[in-house]
């Protein structure tokens, strides 16, 4: 017989935040209503770190890459950090990259491999820009990041803010996996990037503990696996030959 228990132990949460920082997600060229597209995403992090420390069965933490031509992380030798305070102060070094530009493919690559020597907890890729990639005419790049996202395990939110993008669909899709959560939001604004950023916490909250008796007598074995949201109770009774005694 199996059970199935949710675990007490905090989870490990790994958010790589890929964030465009070209001169346009600074000023929309419309004299009625000018948008701080920048602004309005630091604050939507930072609210998230708030939320973040607020779940004590979540150990989180957070990675900021910043692009244009070139890209960054900002948060020091370490590159993580689960303090409000450096990733407020990350955010604020986006003036380091000059070159403008917008290279989400070159950015997006590196993340992807950075990410992956992150063994332990729950890994997710957040890429946020406001244009399409201008630094791949011949579609090599992309190809590139589409075949190793589809390599690996790690899901990726691509988000446009207020613009829609067939190709960062395709990064989402591809990087799906059974059981996961990847996402795309197009043409989205920044109540639509809050809600995505509301959603991140939960990506660890299904965590169990599972126990079940072997032929011999006395012996158990635990394992933790992760569930999600859409897959839960009807998901896991179809993976297993022997009948699950408890589901919590």
């Amino acid at each position: 017989m199996i059970s199935v228990k949710p675990t007490d132990e905090p989870i490990k949460l790994k958010v790589l935040m890929v964030i465009d920082s070209s001169r346009s997600m600074f000023f929309e060229d419309d004299t009625n209503n000018p948008v701080d597209r920048y602004k309005n995403v630091e604050e939507a992090i930072e609210k998230l770190t708030v939320n973040l420390n607020s779940l004590s069965k979540i150990d989180w933490y957070i990675s900021l890459l910043l692009f244009k031509v070139d890209s960054q992380f900002v948060l020091g030798d370490g590159i993580w950090s689960n303090k409000t305070e450096d990733i407020k102060r990350g955010l604020k070094k986006h003036t380091k990259l000059v070159n403008e530009g917008t290279a989400i493919w070159d950015t997006l690559y590196k993340a992807v491999n950075v990410i992956e020597k992150e063994k332990i907890g729950y890994r997710v890729i957040v890429c946020l820009t406001d244009g399409e990639d201008n630094r791949d005419s011949t579609g090599e790049k992309f190809q590139l990041v589409k075949r190793k996202v589809e390599e690996v395990s790690i899901p990726i939110y691509t988000v446009g803010y207020g613009l829609k993008s067939n190709l960062l669909k395709e990064i989402a899709v591809a990087s799906r996996y059974e059981g996961g959560t990847s996402k795309y939001y197009g043409g989205t604004d920044i109540e639509g990037i809050k809600k995505m950023f509301n959603e991140l916490p939960k990506l660890a909250s299904h965590a169990y503990n599972i126990k079940f008796n072997r032929k011999k007598k006395d012996s158990k074995i635990e394992i933790m696996v992760k569930l999600y949201d859409i897959y839960e109770k009807e998901y896991f009774k179809d993976k297993f030959e022997v009948p699950i005694k408890e589901i919590s």
